[in-house]
């Protein structure tokens, strides 16, 4: 556009100085992560204030040569812009990186009591609610195991083509459990009689599960992405606290040490960019971090069907109290439909108390 309209007015000059990248040591722990800023390794391409005109390092070497007559001069210039970036102008960028950061970070852990401050009920309640699945899954296969039923139900519709009138294999032998009895040469419908209120109960059984694991998937998925998205913040936490308390001087002193060479050289070289210290990652994990990126993870969990039904969606923490009473709800019926399978569904306790109860009936 410069080029196009033949001359440089206010504005555009000081469009390219808000692109440009204008702290060399700032710009040189950045190679690694690109900001898309104009930048340059050559410290006379650096622009500063001078007689209240913003002008590069070497146009003022140059063209106010009055100024600047001895080699000593021109090279105290230069001397004192490479010490007051590599010190002053680079502590400062990284303090105030810092403080423009915290404040979100706060708001955003106050925004999201759900994921940082989750109670142990959750888990808890949770877990036993797991635990409980997983007993009731085992009667169920339990139960699967003890009449053969897989078997029996895969032969019926490949070998025997569903004829029911057909005589089972004799590979089966005598299938005896819960008082029922069936040998070898009964029929496949003479089977299915004997166990049919098992199967059906057994069916709704099924369905339970079906919805219980699906309950249980997603009480995982949450939980890892809270875990993630409090680790996340947790590290970087972490490296603004070794940022403040120690990298920032750590690069300075780095960037002091580095000044003699780069007052000779004039610019910045590739072995100056690869040997920088530990703490370059830091800073780069400080400003790169996009708390955007984890809100909306938050915000798709608290969205998704699976952390309504866990009544894991709250935002305020004055709510917490009928949160955990829906996860408490549910906790009787739920042992109470455990004692049920385990009566119907293990042998030994169903021969133990369905007799006496028929009889007490009879």
């Amino acid at each position: 556009r410069i080029r196009k309209e033949r001359c440089l007015t206010d504005d555009t000059y000081s469009e390219f100085l808000s692109m440009m990248e204008n702290k060399p040591f700032v710009y040189l722990i950045r190679q690694k992560n690109k900001s898309g800023a104009i930048t340059t390794n050559h410290i006379r391409n650096y622009f500063v204030k001078f007689n209240e005109e913003v002008l590069p390092l070497g146009f003022i070497l140059d063209f106010f040569e009055d100024e600047y007559e001895t080699k000593e001069e021109r090279k105290k210039l230069l001397d004192d812009f490479i010490k007051s970036e590599s010190a002053v102008e680079f502590e400062n960028h990284c303090r105030t990186e810092l403080e423009k950061r915290v404040e979100p970070q706060h708001r955003f852990r106050e925004k999201h009591p759900s994921v940082f401050h989750t109670p142990a009920s959750f888990y808890v309640t949770n877990i036993v609610r797991i635990a409980f699945t997983v007993v009731i899954l085992a009667m169920f296969l339990m139960f699967l195991s003890e009449i053969k039923f897989l078997n029996v139900l895969g032969d019926w519709m490949i070998d025997a083509k569903f004829d029911a009138t057909e005589h089972m294999k004799d590979t089966y032998g005598v299938i005896s459990a819960y008082t029922k009895t069936v040998d070898v040469a009964s029929t496949y419908s003479a089977y299915f009689e004997a166990f049919l209120l098992h199967i059906l109960f057994n069916l709704v059984i099924a369905f339970i599960l079906l919805f219980r694991i699906k309950t249980m998937i997603s009480f995982v998925i949450v939980s890892i992405k809270i875990l993630s998205c409090r680790l996340q913040l947790g590290k970087q936490e972490k490296h603004m606290d070794d940022l403040e308390s120690s990298g920032i001087d750590e690069l300075k002193d780095h960037f002091i040490e580095l000044a003699p060479r780069l007052q000779a050289e004039g610019q910045f070289s590739a072995d100056m960019i690869e040997n920088l210290p530990a703490a370059h990652k830091k800073y780069h994990a400080v400003v790169s971090f996009d708390f955007s990126k984890v809100e909306k993870s938050i915000k798709r969990m608290h969205a998704s069907k699976g952390a309504k039904k866990l009544a894991i969606t709250y935002e305020d923490e004055y709510d917490l109290d009928t949160y955990k009473k829906a996860w408490r709800s549910g906790f009787v019926g739920l042992v109470m439909i455990t004692v049920v399978i385990a009566i119907i569904n293990v042998p030994g306790l169903y021969n133990s108390v369905i007799p006496p109860i028929q009889q007490w009936l009879a």
